[in-house]
């Protein structure tokens, strides 16, 4: 056989492996939705004592908690909830949703959680979480409480 022969069988060979191959592979099936749970009372204590540190008067910080979503980022569930605080005149100004990371003790509660955003209804610094939220399966705040 010259070069070129063995080098066209090789060629042909290769490509029904590579083809054959292809076709066994699995479809892939679509993801689950993710759970949801709502949080309990000391969960709720817990977070409310961290996340209030947060505002001018963390004693005034009022909360209205969704049901958590149950998907973990390297670590961390992130979860947005309402919340209301005091304001510079001592009013409270109403709710607004925030974002927060929470992280789950050995017994798989969350006590510790991070504020990284609040909602700003300013027109000069408007912040919509809307889109961030619901990226993270928060969509309807009619379930807070």
């Amino acid at each position: 056989m010259t070069g070129r022969l063995v080098r066209s069988i090789v060629a042909v060979s290769a490509m029904g492996i590579v083809v054959s191959g292809c076709h066994d592979q699995p479809t892939a099936e679509p993801l689950a939705a993710p759970s949801k749970r709502d949080l309990t009372e000391t969960e709720k204590t817990a977070l409310a004592g961290v996340i209030s540190q947060r505002f001018k008067d963390p004693g005034s910080a009022q909360f209205k908690w969704m049901p958590a979503v149950l998907t973990k980022r390297d670590g961390i569930t992130d979860y947005c909830g309402l919340v209301n605080s005091k304001n510079s005149h001592g009013e409270y100004a109403g709710f607004t949703r925030f974002y927060a990371q929470l992280t789950e003790d050995a017994n798989g509660q969350f006590t510790t959680g991070i504020i990284k955003l609040i909602e700003d209804n300013s027109p000069t610094k408007p912040i919509e979480l809307g889109a961030l939220c619901e990226g993270f399966g928060y969509s309807d705040f009619g379930q807070a409480n």
